[in-house]
């Protein structure tokens, strides 16, 4: 998860809760991001285009920025190169 999504948790929240209960947190709220990057590389594979995605985001988004970036994460090279990888490394397994 990226710092600038953990640095939006304040400081003294963080300490006051201790290392153990932040790292929870930090961990609930990782999976959570993964969640709702996982809804939003679904609704942009509904998509005909990268062009047609960026016009129509997910009803589900809390942040057009958020989309845009993902929009261009997913069209990038550097994951289609890594679902690749992924896929190739799904089949070998199942």
């Amino acid at each position: 998860m990226p710092e600038e999504k953990i640095s939006r948790v304040s400081k003294p929240d963080y300490c006051i809760l201790g290392d153990a209960n932040a790292e929870a947190i930090r961990s609930k709220m990782g999976s959570s991001y993964v969640r709702y990057r996982s809804e939003l590389a679904k609704h942009y594979r509904l998509s005909d285009s990268h062009a047609e995605a960026l016009l129509h985001p997910s009803t589900g988004i809390r942040n057009v920025d958020d989309w845009t970036y993902m929009c261009n994460f997913f069209y990038g090279k550097e994951f289609k190169v890594n679902k690749k990888t992924w896929e190739l490394w799904c089949s070998d397994i199942y």
